[in-house]
């Protein structure tokens, strides 16, 4: 399967295709369950949506897969999702093994098609201890280029506009520096209005989704997790990220899954980030559990000094042109450029995205014998 009709650009449309995805569930397992919280008030209609089926017997292995932590980038979550009932669904075995799929974990990103929530914080930097005395340090890239990240005036005429911002990130950063903006982004924690904003406290959908992974995760022996994104690594290829709670090296990783865009993050590397979090919290909880944790991220730019740099002006123009507004053309190519980087249209894409999430899963799914 190839095409699917999770890959549009509007969170209404989307969740309602996963919700029909219960009744085929239940072809497999009959007691599924369709179940959501709200994130806001119910008024605005923002769910994160949750099919859950437990296995008929022994309570073996629970696979989790998550979606639109960073909004936007939960369309292609969404396409992973359908693949996923229509491929492995078959061949689980239902009798020791359960699901938990986790559609739009950011509902009102993925409704206003942004990365981040309305409190502009970045989930994916959200989760750690917000407490005064282990309040966490700002990078120094931030510090350093304050007034960069910083929305400052409305963009009016976006041209000349791209032109001082692109020869500015020229001038300011390395290669090396927008690599890391691409792909791994270090956290802030002083400025709202900013990039990377991960908040002074743990937010309102970080808190709904850690006491729900803890909640099912303390009914299996084994889990297996897997957290859905776009944006990151090399065009049309799937990146593999686990964590410093994997005991496994990235080296033997991509020998035993036979995959070679394997990545290995410390929990420095990715302060805040919730697969971390949640990994490590699993495994002080349960630490009897077996506990597999990996970040899928589908990227869709080149690896190159012009694709680091394109990644860097669309994330900055979203951000400005979200605090401060612009003209309409301002508005138009900002999102085209945003869209691009997240959600694109490119057939070729969709493809990869479907395709490597297939053979991905398989191979991390055999490796951890649910295959």
């Amino acid at each position: 399967m190839i095409e699917s009709p999770f890959f549009n650009n509007d969170y209404e449309y989307s969740r309602s295709s996963f919700r029909k995805l219960d009744s085929r569930i239940r072809t497999y397992y009959p007691e599924a369950l369709l179940d959501y919280w709200y994130t806001g008030p119910e008024a605005d209609d923002n769910t994160t949506d949750i099919i859950e089926a437990d296995a008929s017997e022994k309570f073996e292995t629970l696979i989790i897969i998550s979606s639109g932590e960073h909004g936007i980038e939960g369309f292609a979550g969404s396409a992973v999702f359908e693949m996923f009932v229509e491929t492995f669904l078959p061949y689980l075995d239902k009798r020791t093994t359960g699901l938990s799929l986790v559609h739009g974990l950011n509902p009102w990103g993925m409704r206003h098609k942004r990365r981040v929530t309305e409190s502009n914080i970045d989930l994916n930097r959200n989760y750690l201890d917000h407490s005064s005395k282990n309040t966490p340090v700002t990078h120094s890239i931030f510090e350093n280029h304050l007034p960069l990240f910083r929305p400052s005036a409305p963009l009016n005429d976006i041209n000349i506009h791209n032109n001082e911002l692109e020869a500015g990130l020229k001038h300011i950063f390395s290669y090396e520096d927008l690599q890391m903006l691409k792909n791994t982004p270090p956290g802030q924690y002083k400025y709202s209005d900013a990039l990377y904003y991960g908040g002074q406290r743990l937010d309102e959908p970080a808190e709904k989704w850690t006491d729900y992974f803890i909640s099912r995760a303390a009914g299996y022996k084994k889990v297996i997790h897997i957290d859905l994104h776009t944006g990151g690594g090399p065009e049309n290829e799937l990146t593999l990220i686990f964590m410093n709670g994997e005991t496994r090296a990235a080296e033997e990783l991509q020998s035993s899954l036979s995959w070679q865009n394997v990545m290995k993050n410390t929990s420095a590397d990715m302060l805040g980030d919730s697969v971390d979090y949640l990994q490590r919290l699993a495994q002080q909880k349960f630490p009897d559990k077996n506990i597999v944790s990996s970040l899928f991220e589908f990227g869709t730019i080149k690896e190159s000094f012009e694709g680091c740099l394109f990644c860097t002006k669309a994330m900055l123009n979203e951000n400005y042109f979200h605090f401060k507004g612009g003209s309409k053309e301002a508005d138009e190519q900002i999102n085209n450029d945003f869209i691009r980087l997240f959600n694109p249209a490119s057939t070729s894409w969709k493809k990869s995205v479907v395709t490597q999430a297939e053979l991905a899963l398989k191979s991390l799914f055999a490796e951890e014998g649910v295959l």
